[in-house]
């Protein structure tokens, strides 16, 4: 990977800060949500995280492009949807379930796993 490294482009420096903190985020997401699902519960928590989640690419949407861009053919919206469902919103529903049972410091080791277990 260090042979393909690069960091003299325009935003490299940049987008390497939005990538720690994205990763600073989604940790402080996992730590925070350990605390809060067993009191509000998995299913509320996760259909709460979905609304603020969804309220936020609506606001960037309208910030950055023109509505008529929402005009796509029904192939395109059909795997945006399903795109949506099974690499968003299910995949959330189910990390929350898991913190709820095995709490979130297991959660996210079991999480980390993932990318290795696909490597092997």
């Amino acid at each position: 990977m260090f042979h393909d490294l690069q960091l003299d482009g325009e935003h490299a420096i940049l987008g390497s800060l939005l990538i720690f903190g994205a990763t600073l985020t989604y940790s402080v997401f996992l730590v925070g949500s350990g605390e809060i699902i067993p009191k509000v519960g998995a299913r509320r928590f996760t259909a709460y995280a979905m609304i603020v989640s969804c309220m936020a690419v609506l606001i960037q949407f309208a910030l950055l492009r023109d509505v008529t861009d929402l005009v796509q053919p029904l192939s395109v919206c059909a795997y945006g949807f399903a795109m949506a469902l099974f690499s968003t919103v299910i995949p959330a529903f189910l990390l929350a379930a898991a913190i709820h049972r095995i709490g979130a410091g297991n959660t996210s080791i079991i999480g980390a796993l993932g990318p290795v277990a696909t490597i092997a």
